[in-house]
């Protein structure tokens, strides 16, 4: 399962930039690319942490699943803190995000960073529950969760591609993420039931 659940992850990474560099050009791909890094990598980042050092606790909460609910809202809660003032910075300030950090030939990446913002967003705090399930032996969910999202990009991809180019792959980015949500919550009260 966490083959699959690395694939799957592989897969909802890349499919957005093949299809983009494949119906639009290489600028428009090289600016797709930069705009998700710039409008993601704040929050993965935080969340890959949060990730790592919250496994580790979990493992040893796992018999226990009162402790295991309350250590896991209190790391949702701080991830949430954490990510949601990034996503809003990215979404009000994107222009000058862009100046800062890679300046003025990059403008064009504005538009599709206040849609990433929401995306990165969704996703960390989505991502907040692997280490949940893969301390209680719950591969098969994070597998599950990313499928899921994989299916919302790959159904809405090319019509937004095509209708709003990059900002439709955003969109799409966002989609998947969306998709996940209902998922994860059904799982997370399938285990604190």
């Amino acid at each position: 399962w966490v083959t699959f659940a690395g694939i799957f992850n592989y897969l909802f990474e890349n499919i957005d930039d093949a299809v983009v560099g494949r119906i639009l050009n290489t600028a428009y791909l090289g600016t797709y690319q930069m705009a998700y890094k710039v409008s993601s990598l704040p929050m993965t980042e935080v969340s890959d942490v949060i990730q790592k050092v919250t496994f580790p606790v979990y493992s040893k909460m796992a018999e226990d699943k009162e402790r295991l609910k309350k250590a896991f809202i209190k790391s949702l809660l701080a991830t949430t803190l954490i990510v949601i003032p990034i996503g809003i910075i990215l979404f009000f300030f994107p222009e000058k995000v862009v100046l800062i950090l890679l300046g003025p030939k990059w403008l064009s990446a504005v538009s599709v960073i206040k849609v990433l913002s929401f995306f990165g967003v969704v996703r960390a705090i989505t991502e907040t529950t692997y280490p949940l399930f893969l301390s209680l032996k719950k591969q098969n969910y994070v597998s599950a969760i990313t499928l899921f999202s994989i299916l919302g990009l790959a159904i809405t991809i090319l019509p937004l591609v095509r209708n709003f180019d990059i900002v439709g792959a955003g969109l799409s980015s966002l989609t998947g993420a969306l998709f996940a949500i209902p998922v994860t919550v059904y799982l997370l009260n399938k285990i604190f039931k």
